[in-house]
């Protein structure tokens, strides 16, 4: 005997933020809701006493490319910006027909985490997203119905594999640049539970800029030894030795940039020669750490 309906595909769904339409990403994982466990220990009796307590919800995590709708990416440079704006949304999860199912609503959302994929010029075989990490403050499940169409991916969705890319480190030298680490931006909340409220509000704390890692051949290192010698031995690290970077996210022709992230106020944590070895089947190179005050973002498909 049949199933009166059948089960559906797990890889079926859509982002929507605002009033935009459907937009296009990779990943997404909703979390989970949960309650602290409140327990009581009863003298005469060896069996404990529970009941549920404060309710919270994770964050949500969704992986985007730079085809992202621009709703989205406005609310990624907001973020960078320090604006700390809010957004509601909907995850639209669909069986094999594009068919909504399920529909996950969230409100007053704040961005947490905004984290790339390694820029990796030896690599070339994955291609780039971002991972974005929001908390809502309320999240509800509702049933589907309609169907989401065709979701939209912005022109540029396909040109960003990560082994395309180019630095500017502000006249030093980049041209063997082989590899920049993922950079990672974090906004901490802090809950505000309020009593009449089972969910609790969030208010944005500190912001926190990841540092920047480099790999470079050793061909490059001169000048940029130059600089770590008068930082480190001779102490020139004021703000005014601090250097504006920038890294191109470029096409794949290699030329053409469409998007760029730039890191304000770079000034040096690290500069490290790589272990050498006897007759080792690699390249000579050094890696230099920088950390970073702010990052800004520009994708030029939605500028204009």
């Amino acid at each position: 005997m049949a199933l009166d309906s059948r089960a559906y595909r797990g890889g079926g769904f859509a982002l929507k933020i605002g009033d935009s339409e459907p937009g296009y990403c990779r990943k997404v994982d909703l979390g989970k809701v949960s309650n602290e466990i409140i327990t009581h220990n009863l003298g005469g009796m060896l069996r404990q006493k529970k009941h549920g307590g404060k309710m919270k919800h994770d964050p949500l995590t969704v992986e985007v490319g730079i085809g992202m709708g621009r709703k989205l990416y406005e609310w990624i440079k907001n973020s960078f910006d320090n604006k700390h704006t809010r957004m509601d949304g909907e995850v639209l999860i669909t069986d094999q027909d594009n068919k909504v199912m399920r529909t996950c609503e969230f409100t007053n959302a704040m961005i947490t985490e905004i984290s790339t994929t390694k820029f990796d010029a030896k690599s070339g075989k994955t291609p780039g997203y971002f991972t974005i990490k929001f908390q809502p403050e309320t999240v509800r499940y509702t049933n589907g119905g309609g169907s989401i169409g065709t979701v939209k991916a912005g022109d540029k969705q396909k040109q960003w594999i990560d082994n395309n890319f180019n630095f500017d480190a502000a006249g030093l030298p980049t041209k063997h640049l082989i590899s920049v680490d993922a950079v990672k931006w974090t906004q901490k909340v802090q809950e505000h539970a309020v009593g009449e409220f089972i969910e609790s509000q969030y208010e944005g704390t500190a912001v926190e800029c990841g540092d920047l890692k480099l790999t470079l051949a050793s061909t490059d290192y001169a000048q940029w030894y130059d600089w770590a010698k008068s930082w480190f031995f001779e102490g020139k690290k004021t703000e005014s030795d601090e250097r504006a970077m920038a890294i191109n996210i470029l096409a794949q022709d290699a030329k053409e940039v469409i998007g760029t992230i730039n890191f304000e106020n770079c000034g040096l944590k690290e500069f490290t020669f790589a272990a050498l070895e006897a007759n080792a089947d690699k390249l000579n190179t050094f890696d230099v750490t920088l950390y970073t005050e702010a990052y800004k973002f520009d994708i030029k498909a939605y500028n204009g």
